[in-house]
């Protein structure tokens, strides 16, 4: 999998939980967009929600191994899944 792709994979999936959790589109979220409440909309329920859904649809979940120290933006959490996907080939 491409990272374009991947990028495009993990904004969707957060996208549908904004959608499912707060009734709005998440039109707004970019690989650039801030992790943080204020900036995405998702508590930690939603976060977890998003994590469940890569899993199931990535099959990996890098979140057991790799700390969450740092992941400040959608691209930090791509650049994780991507380090992730890269070591189960």
């Amino acid at each position: 999998m491409t990272r374009a792709e991947l990028e495009q994979r993990i904004i969707a999936a957060i996208k549908s939980t904004i959608a499912e959790s707060t009734g709005k589109a998440g039109a707004a979220v970019t690989i650039d967009s801030k992790l943080d409440r204020g900036s995405i909309g998702l508590d930690s329920l939603g976060w977890a929600t998003v994590i469940v859904r890569l899993e199931a649809e990535l099959g990996a979940d890098p979140f057991r191994t790799e700390s969450t120290r740092g992941l400040q933006t959608v691209s930090d959490i791509v650049d994780l899944y991507q380090k992730t996907l890269e070591t189960q080939s």
